[in-house]
Order: C-alpha cells, then sequence, then structure tokens
C-alpha cells in the first residue's frame, strides 16, 4: 500500500476528466491535510462536483491519480472502494434524501445497510446525528422529506452522512437553495462538527462570502486547474487575475 502524503489524508495528481468530450478537468493538483477544512471554489460547471465526485470514487479520472488516507482509489475495484467509502461521508447538493422514507429512516439507512447493529443501537445513534445538526428527533423522526424546510433537509441530510461515523465529509454546494443567512448557519455547521468530531473536510462552494470564515485553506478551480490556493484572508487579497475576476464576479 502507497505511504500516506506527510500530513495529507486526501492527495490529487494530475487529473484528468473528460465528460461529453468536453474537457472538464485539466491538470488538478491538491492537498488536503487531516483535520482541516478545505474549501474549494469555482464558477457553476467549472467542474468542482466532478473533483468531489472523484474523491468520493464515483467517477474514474481519464488520467491521474486520487489517494484516499494512503490509498490509490482510481484503480480498485468496487469492493474494495466501498471500504474506503465507508470512512467517508457525503452531503450532496440537493442532500438526495428518499422522498418514500421518513427522517429517521433516512438517516438509519446507511446503518443498516453497511452495519450489524440493533435497533435499538440505530435507534440511538439515529438521535445522536440529528441531535448534532441542530434537530429534536423527536419533532423530525416522522416526517418525510416533503414536509421539512430547505435548511432542514440540509441538516438532515449531512445527519445522513455523518452516520458510520467517517474521517473524511465531503459537502456538494451546502448552501445551495438556502437563503444568505441559513447559508451562513450551515456554514458555521459544519466548522463546528469539524471541530467536535475531528474530521477532515472538504466543502466545495461558490458561496465563498459564507465559506471563507471557517476555511483554513481556500482553492480556486478554473479552467479545470487550481488556479491559486491558500489561508482564505491572503486569497481575498490576492492580485492573482482568476482570483480577483472570481471574487468580483461573484461579490
Amino acid at each position: 500500500m502507497t505511504q500516506e502524503p506527510q500530513g495529507a489524508v486526501i492527495e490529487v495528481r494530475d487529473l484528468h476528466k473528460a465528460l461529453g468530450g468536453r474537457p472538464v478537468l485539466r491538470g488538478v493538483n491538491l492537498r488536503v491535510r487531516r483535520g482541516e477544512i478545505f474549501v474549494v471554489l469555482g464558477r457553476s460547471g467549472g467542474g468542482k462536483t466532478v473533483l468531489l465526485k472523484h474523491l468520493v470514487g464515483l467517477l474514474r479520472p481519464d488520467r491521474g491519480e486520487v489517494f484516499i488516507e494512503g490509498t490509490e482509489i482510481t484503480r480498485l475495484p468496487e469492493r474494495a472502494l466501498d471500504r474506503v467509502r465507508l470512512r467517508m461521508g457525503m452531503l450532496f447538493q440537493e442532500g438526495a434524501l428518499f422522498d418514500s422514507l421518513t427522517v429517521f429512516e433516512n438517516v438509519a439507512f446507511p446503518l443498516r445497510e453497511h452495519t450489524r447493529l440493533s435497533f435499538r443501537e440505530i435507534r440511538r445513534r439515529v438521535r445522536e446525528c440529528l441531535k448534532m445538526v441542530g434537530l429534536r428527533s423527536e419533532e423530525v423522526e416522522g416526517l418525510y422529506p416533503e414536509a421539512l424546510s430547505g435548511g432542514m433537509k440540509k441538516r438532515v441530510a449531512l445527519a445522513r452522512a455523518l452516520a458510520l461515523r467517517p474521517q473524511i465529509v465531503l459537502y456538494d454546494e451546502p448552501t445551495s437553495g438556502v437563503d444568505p443567512a441559513m447559508g451562513r448557519e450551515i456554514h458555521g455547521l459544519i466548522a463546528r462538527l469539524s471541530r467536535e468530531l475531528e474530521v477532515t473536510s472538504v466543502v466545495v462552494t461558490h458561496d465563498w462570502e459564507s465559506a471563507f470564515p471557517i476555511a483554513d485553506r481556500v482553492a480556486l478551480l478554473e479552467g479545470g486547474r487550481i488556479a491559486a490556493e491558500g489561508p482564505p484572508e491572503e486569497f481575498q487579497a490576492s492580485e492573482d487575475a482568476a482570483v480577483r475576476a472570481f471574487l468580483q464576479r461573484d461579490s
């Protein structure tokens, strides 16, 4: 097994991917340190979600490598890849809750699929996860997704992502579809959970204004490559043309 690069829990090397004949990733390189909140910024359709799907093995690259805790995952067979995924949680852009399942059943789903916990243990874990994200289980666990607000759906989806107690959590546009106040609240929740649970977090977003306060480091994905990277305060003060163009366009 390849050794984990020093200080890095995720490493991407020269990642290339084309979709429908259109190059999306053109040689992405990045390293995410253990325990940090790493924010990837970029315009809509610029490849952020495609990059995130490579980190969890939902897409295979045309060229390049992805290391998760020292394991190169791009060529792993599906069963071995599933074992890596169990150490990761993912919050999808629209939440991806199952409409036909209650809140309780949605959060319990990965526990029933991947563990042998008893019903009592699953119930305890579900309620623990709902509490982590600021929801009262007695008020929401019997509801279906259609009865939830956009912010509540995000919280339930995050509770589900945390159910297997992952070491890495990936967030795909966690503030899409919610108002700015809720966006700040969700990013604050990400920061709190990252600290309390000691997980590594990768957040892809265009919402830099509410993401900057929680980020340890920020990277800009532009033209299929990482155009700039650094602490948020340096990023915001950067004179780099790509950075200035992105911040001014999205301000």
